[in-house]
């Protein structure tokens, strides 16, 4: 059993090590992920598959303890249950026969109640590449978010130094207008594959190396490229007022070298296009694409 404030057991994404993510940043599906929150969760493994699966359920305050008191956080006393179940398999059963790999998949489900008044999003709504706020609220009208439902599927195959990985989101709010109440609706998802030389690392793992720089070797390289997109109603953002887009493309790439498991060194670059609708900078200019370029030097003790 854990309580404390920590993260819902909710999305690969969310749940890897920050400093461990195969890219920079997230993609900007992990918009919908919840972010740490107070509360307990339970765990372990099932009689059935004791080895090769585990279950998680939690339940959470609906806000971090940092935003308890403040205007539009979730004040109400129904709290936040979220659930996942996982597998993870130390090989690939094809038929009758097991490919040397690794697979990892996992369902996750959360469902609570917000009770957040406009301005504030129903989710945060910015791309974690560039920083850049693609939808935002000028808060003309008036909404209140009431129930919050988010959905997650995932899956990850390691064959040799080859690695696929995926997710499947949705987000889904009861929202009230007054008397009357919408469903506001977003869909997100990524595809992601890449290869490692001379390492590995598994989902939730920390990188191996073959053979550490000094060591008579030159590290581990991960190279990896990544498509996601997240799209919203249209319906629901132009009756509250949204101005921005509604579409939100990505395409990453990021080389990520370990001379050991302590150091990394990383560079990314980022193409991000938004369509329905344009983004409006604090400037005023207004974009329907943009890149960046990331590099990062990291230690870990």
């Amino acid at each position: 059993m854990r309580v404390g404030q920590f993260k819902e057991p909710f999305s690969l994404e969310t749940l890897e090590e920050t400093k461990w993510w195969d890219f920079l940043e997230n993609s900007v599906v992990y918009m919908h992920a919840p972010v740490p929150e107070l509360g307990a969760m339970v765990y372990g493994t099932l009689p059935f598959f004791p080895k090769v699966s585990k279950y998680f359920i939690g339940v959470f305050n609906g806000n971090t303890a940092s935003l308890a008191t403040a205007k539009g956080a979730d004040e109400n006393s129904d709290k936040d249950i979220a659930a996942r179940y996982q597998v993870d398999l130390p090989g690939l059963p094809l038929g009758c026969n097991t490919l040397p790999g690794y697979f990892h998949a996992a369902v996750s489900f959360t469902q609570g109640r917000q009770r957040r008044d406009a301005p504030a999003t129903p989710f945060p709504m910015f791309d974690p590449s560039t920083g850049t706020f693609f939808q935002t609220n000028p808060g003309t009208t008036a909404f209140r978010t009431l129930d919050l439902t988010r959905v997650n599927v995932e899956a990850a195959i390691m064959v040799g130094p080859v690695e696929l990985k995926g997710e499947y989101s949705v987000h889904r709010s009861k929202v009230a207008f007054g008397e009357d109440k919408e469903l506001f609706t977003s869909q997100g998802y990524f595809g992601q594959a890449g290869v490692w030389l001379g390492g590995s690392r598994k989902p939730l793992g920390v990188p191996e190396v073959d053979s550490a720089l000094f060591d008579g070797g030159f590290g581990a390289v991960q190279i990896a490229g990544r498509f996601a997109q997240l799209r919203m109603d249209d319906d629901f953002e132009r009756r509250a007022g949204f101005l921005g887009a509604r579409r939100v493309r990505e395409w990453c790439a990021v080389v990520n070298w370990f001379p050991n498991r302590s150091v990394r060194v990383s560079l990314q670059y980022a193409f991000v296009e938004y369509s329905h609708g344009e983004v409006v900078l604090p400037s005023g200019r207004s974009i329907h694409r943009e890149d960046v370029l990331l590099f990062r030097v990291q230690v870990s003790f």
